[in-house]
């Protein structure tokens, strides 16, 4: 007849060893998988968004969604979209940018890193602020060429599911037209390029 004490123990090595056994099985066979993920984040200009003219830090909202080729290699597309206040032209810088990207995975257990990079389109825009409306003062920023690159990592906390983190860096370097009442007066050049830092989760099926 078996005591508690035993049966505990058998209880508890069993328990271990389903541990270990999903511990390795939460970050590997991504390959044929599909994921869908939702990060945010804060986005910060790494230059003067034009010649002596700088914008706040502002927010970032990003989704993803991706194919796994392997498990080192996936394929995906990225839509983001961020705003910052530029106070010096009194209103607020947006864009939208649609990135297709690649994705270099390394799993650790259920951790796994990754590297990426992906060239898209800019989706620009500028919203004036009550001041520039009433001069009747219109700037129109051209969309760009979007190139984005970084590192990120996904811990799997379930088989399905994985906390994202992510760094990166997005190339948006154009050309802006100022109207004054609907008359173009002026183009004047603008970079917009910027560092990001996201997290959000991951869902794998």
């Amino acid at each position: 007849m078996k005591t508690p004490t035993k049966s505990l123990a058998m209880c508890c090595t069993l328990a271990s060893l389903i541990g270990l056994s999903n511990s390795g099985v939460y970050a590997q066979d991504t390959q044929g998988k599909w994921s869908f993920g939702l990060r945010g984040g804060i986005s910060v200009y790494t230059q003067d968004i034009a010649s002596g003219v700088d914008g706040d830090a502002g927010p970032i909202v990003s989704g993803v969604v991706t194919y796994g080729v392997s498990n080192v290699l996936s394929i995906g597309f990225n839509t983001e979209w961020e705003t910052h206040d530029i106070d010096d032209l009194f209103g607020d810088a947006n864009t939208v940018s649609l990135l297709p990207f690649i994705e270099l995975r390394k799993s650790f257990g259920q951790f796994t890193p990754y590297a990426f990079a992906g060239a898209g389109i800019n989706i620009n825009w500028f919203a004036e602020d009550q001041i520039l409306k009433s001069a009747n003062i219109k700037i129109e920023p051209e969309n760009t060429f979007a190139f984005k690159g970084g590192v990120g990592a996904d811990y799997f906390f379930t088989p399905s599911w994985a906390l994202n983190t992510e760094l990166g860096w997005k190339l948006n370097d154009g050309q802006a037209k100022v109207k004054v009442s609907g008359n173009k007066i002026g183009k004047d050049d603008f970079n917009a390029s910027a560092f990001s830092a996201l997290v959000g989760i991951r869902y794998y099926f």
